[in-house]
């Protein structure tokens, strides 16, 4: 119902939302909700009054920052007159990235004041916090920090602050990629240096406010490392991705009479928000605090009145006595990002559904070993080399081969010549197998010859040292997207590659295949046409496949298949995946199996294709591969599966 109503205006969608009395309430269209039922909620004369009596300390502490940096200092002035001098950092440039993405160098001030004794020893919760538009360094500079950051000292002491100061409001504002790229590096130092993983947080207000909605939805969609966030007086930038914070941990404040951001951009996003199921029937993660109005602007450095504007909300947000704790509660929840498979309109379950958290963390800890072997194939062509680079083993040559003509067709076949990689790595010794099962990798489009090439092909290969140490796997690779895996010239001379290997020792009762954007395509292609009879494998992982036929997957019913996608694929590349995975279902996949054949892993979030990183700033989500080739349980569940031989034998023969 939510995604029937997200489709609309989403000022009618707003509109649906306002009769809800109670967090999570559902309402009848032309409604509005009562937002002072809302979890966060408070009373305007209890703001004024919370206001008023921080008044002379916020004064003070944003004079005495003031005065310091007049004096010429480039360092933050404490109230309690500790001097915090900036740290110049940087994000490493990404080579991965086309095109190449060079990060900002930002000043950080940090705040890492000596733990409570409760904390001797222990990890610190860490928060990230940004600051408004006229304290980046191309407006009124740091002297303003102390402003924006007046409750600083009476946080929580066992919480490190990290304070970037934005360079350029206009060009580089926070949410730009080489801004965002710097931020989250500088939480993933302060990580490494003592803070908790589990308790990262992101404030910001009015510019900052505006990052700390969007580093939200990244962290909600597994991407970004922030248990919790707390935007104020902010607004949105993506409106289609709020339905995903519809769990997430977020309280917002925003003043009725904010003439800067309105609060109609905050009052529709915790609409969607709420109308996608938050806060329905289980502890709330959304709190809204909804002044009517702002404190009185006032200079508060120079004391002189200025526009009434409604903004300086933060002057009450941050004196929020409920704010802190309920903040430091806040734990980022593996589980909170859970993807069950598929799940059918009868309410079936797919199997193959996986921990976001934990695929990120595998994800991580791959990351280097990509980077790595992409610069080794990248020297290795500097030197003149025409192999395949693989860690642990010597280049891999190709070999160009082709497929025997076939006369018999009309008109005539005439096989394509295709250069192929056969990893064949010694055979165990604890080994009793006689023969090896083999896997066939058909690589994407940007792999092709004419594009990425070796380094395309070496990237998207990553994952094949870490399989079993007895499989051979095969590793095609074509000149262009024009010689694709579904011409019968092709797949004349990949099932002769397949005819090869099994004369050289590869059981062909255990031929898989497997593949990734157009080779996800062709992997499922294949499947179909195993299930046919008409090819050799005995089992398929396509990997973000774009399904031609959605009647044939009727064909899955009995064939051993693992699909794997990413929620922020194309559109139209999932649609065409669930109603496939329907189609065979209906047609008896899984049915009465203690050990289903047909699983579907459909990721919260996966990268972009050219970035292996955790934290993508792009949004194509087709590094699927980068996600699916380490799932701990995958070569396993491949190599269980079996085809008969004698079947296998009569199809690589005809």
């Amino acid at each position: 119902m939510a995604q029937a109503f997200l489709a609309q205006d989403p000022v009618e969608h707003v509109r649906w939302c306002r009769h809800v009395k109670a967090p999570g309430m559902a309402a009848p269209s032309g409604m509005t909700p009562d937002w002072a039922s809302m979890p966060g909620a408070r009373k305007q004369e209890d703001a004024d009054a919370l206001y008023l009596s921080q008044k002379d300390y916020i004064t003070r502490v944003g004079r005495r920052n003031y005065q310091h940096v007049q004096e010429g200092k480039n360092e933050f002035m404490s109230f309690a007159g500790d001097r915090i001098p900036p740290i110049e950092m940087k994000a490493p440039r990404d080579n991965t990235r086309t095109p190449l993405l060079e990060p900002d160098a930002l000043d950080v001030y940090i705040y890492w004041p000596p733990p409570p004794p409760a904390y001797e020893g222990r990890k610190r919760p860490v928060l990230l916090f940004l600051h408004g538009a006229n304290v980046a360094k191309d407006q009124q500079g740091i002297g303003w920090l102390g402003d924006h950051v007046w409750f600083l000292e009476r946080l929580p002491k066992e919480l490190v602050v990290l304070i970037p100061i934005c360079n350029d409001r206009q060009r580089r504002p926070w949410v730009s990629a080489s801004v965002k790229a710097t931020l989250l590096y500088i939480v993933e130092q302060a990580v490494e240096s003592g803070g908790d993983p589990d308790r990262v947080y992101v404030t910001g207000l009015s510019m900052g406010g505006i990052a700390a909605w969007e580093l939200a939805m990244d962290s909600a969609e597994g991407r970004a490392p922030f248990a919790a966030a707390v935007p104020v007086c902010g607004m949105m930038l993506n409106k289609q991705r709020l339905s995903s914070l519809v769990d997430y941990p977020l309280w917002a404040f925003h003043a009725a009479n904010d003439q800067i951001n309105s609060i109609s951009d905050d009052d529709e996003a915790m609409g969607i928000i709420l109308a996608a199921g938050a806060n329905r029937g289980r502890e709330p993660t959304l709190r809204y605090s909804r002044y009517e109005r702002g404190p009185p602007d006032m200079d508060l450095i120079s004391g002189f009145p200025t526009p009434d504007v409604g903004h300086l909300i933060w002057y009450m947000a941050y004196a929020e006595k409920e704010l802190w704790p309920w903040l430091l509660e806040q734990r980022r929840d593996l589980r909170r990002f859970k993807k069950p498979g598929v799940v059918l309109k009868d309410g079936t379950l797919v199997p193959g559904g996986r921990h976001q958290g934990e695929v990120d963390e595998r994800q991580l800890g791959i990351k280097e070993h990509i980077h790595k072997l992409i610069e080794a194939q990248q020297k290795h062509l500097r030197e003149g080399g025409k192999d395949l680079v693989m860690p642990g083993r010597e280049p891999i040559p190709p070999i160009r081969l082709q497929g025997e003509r076939d006369d018999t067709r009309k008109p005539p076949l005439e096989p394509d010549a295709i250069d192929f990689f056969f990893v064949w790595p010694p055979k165990p010794e604890k080994s009793t197998e006689e023969k090896r099962p083999a896997l066939l990798f058909l690589h994407g489009g940007w792999a092709c010859q004419e594009e990425g090439g070796l380094v395309g092909l070496a990237s998207e290969a990553f994952w094949v040292p870490r399989v079993p140490e007895d499989m051979v796997v095969i590793i095609p690779h074509t000149r262009s997207r024009n010689q694709h895996w579904l011409l019968r010239s092709v797949k004349a001379t990949l099932l002769y590659a397949i005819e090869k290997a099994v004369k050289l020792g590869v059981d062909p009762d255990r031929v898989y295949v497997t593949g990734l954007s157009m080779g996800g395509t062709a992997a499922l292609e294949f499947a179909l046409s195993s299930a046919e009879g008409q090819m050799p494998f005995a089992a398929s992982v396509p990997v973000t496949p774009y399904v031609m036929s959605v009647k044939r997957a009727r064909l899955l019913a009995d064939f051993p298949t693992w699909l794997f996608c990413g929620c922020n694929e194309w559109e139209s590349l999932l649609a065409r995946i669930d109603d496939a995975i329907e189609t065979a279902v209906e047609a008896g996949a899984n049915l009465h199996r203690e050990d289903p054949t047909l699983l579907c892993t459909k990721y919260a979030w996966s990268p972009d294709t050219n970035d292996p990183g955790m934290y993508r700033l792009r949004n194509s989500g087709h590094g699927t591969f980068y996600q699916a080739y380490v799932e701990p349980e995958l070569w396993t569940w491949v190599l269980s599966q079996r085809r008969g031989m004698k079947e296998n034998q009569a199809i690589l023969a005809n």
